[in-house]
């Protein structure tokens, strides 16, 4: 295997604390040569190898290595590169105990590096093969983020507030079919239930003069979410009509402060990554 160097590959770097301390990293997923570690900034993690076989540290692939540092660079030999995240070694013959220091974009990684004997049985149960790390503060803000998402949803589920229960209806003859059984508004938007087993009518709103527009609408279960509030409806199908009027109507409205009428939450529109 031959040794990439990195531009500062050979920098010498400082251990971050004076109180840090080396400390061994526990076997998992049932193989003691597979290592997690949990990242902290201010400890050092021993990393034992075996001559003729390689250890693969894995760092967060979200970072770049940007200068890796061995303390030994004959005795060890130490591949990465640049803007990768993956760092391999392997000891040879001439090996002794060192460090080695690796910074990222993001993160500074200390290590002691152990060499195990010549005479060290293959297989044996203090070798490391693969090291990989779990970062607290990334799991945290994962955690954060699942559980904003989760508050969001929730509240998005939760049905709409009823601002405005006060509207009449007239029911044509032979129109009972499409005849809702209630009918709101949050201030935004009107609501309008007709059961499942019923036909669902077009909705019109009707203007001071009589005429009639066709609305914006979607159905949430068996509600007609109509996008607008206003003074009058009429539900029509083929020949039955319903009159719907709205006898509290607030010609103000519920102005979406957040870019919402959903308590708690707040719209952000992005563009390119920035708000």
């Amino acid at each position: 295997m031959r040794a990439t160097a990195l531009a500062t590959a050979l920098a010498v770097l400082c251990v971050g604390s004076s109180g840090a301390h080396a400390y061994d990293v526990p076997g998992w997923s049932g193989d003691s040569r597979v290592r997690q570690v949990v990242y902290r900034q201010d400890e050092v993690v021993r990393v034992i190898a075996q001559r003729g076989f390689a250890t693969h540290i894995a760092l967060d692939p979200a970072e770049h290595i940007l200068v890796v540092a061995p303390g030994d660079r004959d005795g060890w030999q130490v591949v990465a590169n640049r803007g990768d995240h993956d760092v391999y070694l392997k000891p040879q013959l001439a090996a002794h105990d060192t460090n080695l220091e690796i910074r990222t974009d993001r993160h500074s990684y200390s290590f002691d590096l152990v060499v195990l004997p010549l005479r060290a049985r293959f297989g044996n149960d203090d070798e490391m093969y693969r090291i990989t790390f779990v970062y607290p503060d990334v799991e945290a803000a994962k955690t954060k983020t699942t559980d904003a998402a989760a508050l969001v949803r929730e509240r998005l589920d939760q049905p709409p507030r009823v601002r405005n229960s006060a509207y009449s209806m007239q029911v044509m003859p032979h129109s009972e079919d499409i005849a809702p059984t209630a009918a709101w508004d949050d201030g935004r938007f009107t609501y309008i239930r007709i059961p499942n087993n019923r036909r669902i009518p077009a909705i019109f709103r009707v203007a001071d003069d009589d005429s009639e527009s066709v609305v914006d609408r979607h159905m949430e279960d068996d509600v007609i979410v109509v996008h607008e509030v206003a003074r009058r409806f009429v539900l029509r199908l083929g020949k039955e009509v319903v009159g719907l009027w709205n006898d509290a109507f607030d010609v103000d409205g519920v102005p979406p402060a957040d870019g919402t009428t959903v308590s708690g939450v707040k719209r952000v529109l992005r563009s390119d990554g920035h708000e």
